[in-house]
Order: structure tokens, then sequence, then C-alpha cells
């Protein structure tokens, strides 16, 4: 198991440290970034390749919110190019969305695996995963190495959430004693 670096261990402080709450155990995961080892599949090579993707930055699965406000277990797949939305069982592209595109992070100040990712003229993603914190770190440097930007993260305990280009929704999180409480509306379609 890889140890956290120094600089890792800072940059998460920096961005969650009064921002988010944080599990005590967070603070003692290791990055390990590949945790499925999918670059062994023809499909995925062939990808990659076709897509000019070098290096694979991240891949776990991870558990997506689509519009109707349902569960679906997912691949999420970051390389130094594109962040990749697959299959879990046959790895099969979903959905492609390059780097550049990723324009801001929001999350809950509260202690939840959600995150939401805002992506230029596209739907966004709602995932949750107990590697939230590894995932935003990585896509925070890939997208500096990237672009020369800084990946904007937000906190806020709402969070307007567009999962397609007809449906909008807004994310609702209560910190409750013992936990916290997630509810997702849908609001009314701009006219």
């Amino acid at each position: 198991m890889s140890k956290l670096s120094t600089k890792r261990k800072e940059q998460i402080e920096r961005i969650f440290s009064g921002n988010k709450e944080r599990r005590r155990s967070s603070t003692l995961k290791q990055f390990e970034g590949n945790y499925l080892g999918i670059e062994k599949k023809k499909n995925i090579t062939k990808m990659l390749q076709k897509n000019n993707d070098n290096s694979i930055i991240f891949c776990d699965n991870v558990y997506k919110i689509n519009k109707r406000n349902k569960s679906q277990e997912r691949t999420l797949l970051i390389t130094d190019q594109n962040l990749y939305n697959l299959h879990p069982s046959s790895s099969n592209l979903l959905r492609k969305i390059e780097i550049k595109n990723i324009l801001c992070i929001k999350l809950s100040p509260y202690q939840d695996n959600f995150f939401l990712i805002n992506v230029r003229n596209e739907s966004e993603y709602l995932l949750s995963s107990p590697r939230k914190s590894e995932i935003v770190c990585y896509l925070i440097e890939t997208i500096k190495a990237k672009t020369n930007k800084d990946l904007l993260i937000k906190f806020s305990d709402t969070l307007d959430f567009n999962p397609s280009k007809s449906v909008q929704k807004e994310i609702v999180f209560k910190d409750l004693t013992g936990g916290v409480e997630t509810e997702i509306y849908t609001k009314p379609k701009k006219k």
C-alpha cells in the first residue's frame, strides 16, 4: 500500500478543512489510484489508444445517481485526457468527458460520499464514492496539468443538479445526529 504523501495531505487539508466535515478514518486512507487493473482488458486498451490517453490516474467503481434518482453502479476511469463512465461488468463505454471540459466539483459540507461534477455544455454527474477525496484530488491535479487552470470546488448544503438537458434537480443535505439526510427534488422546468 502506498503512503499518502505530505503534499497530498496538505492538498486535502487545503480543500476540505473548514469546508467539509471529515470522518476520522478518511485521514488514514491511502491513495492507490487504479483499484481495478482495468488496463488489462482489450476493449479498454483500444479505447485509451483511440482517445490518446497516456496514463490511468484513477479507476474504481462508484455509484451514479441518474435523473430518476436511481443509483447505478459504474466504473469511473480518469486518465490524463478524459473521464470515462463505464459499465462495471462489461467495461463498455457509457460516456466520455474531456478533462478540459470539467468546470467545477460541488460537495456538501457534511460527512457524506456525494460529489457533483459540473461539465461545460453537458449534463452533470452526481456520484457517490467513499474515495471522493482521492477522486477530487486527482481531478484537481489532472485538470491543472492539462489546462494550467485551477478546478473550482464549491461546498453547499443545497446543490443544483442537471442530470440531463431537460431535467433540473436540487439536492438538499441535512446534518442529523449520527448521519446526513439527502433529499433530491425535481425543480419545475424553466419557461
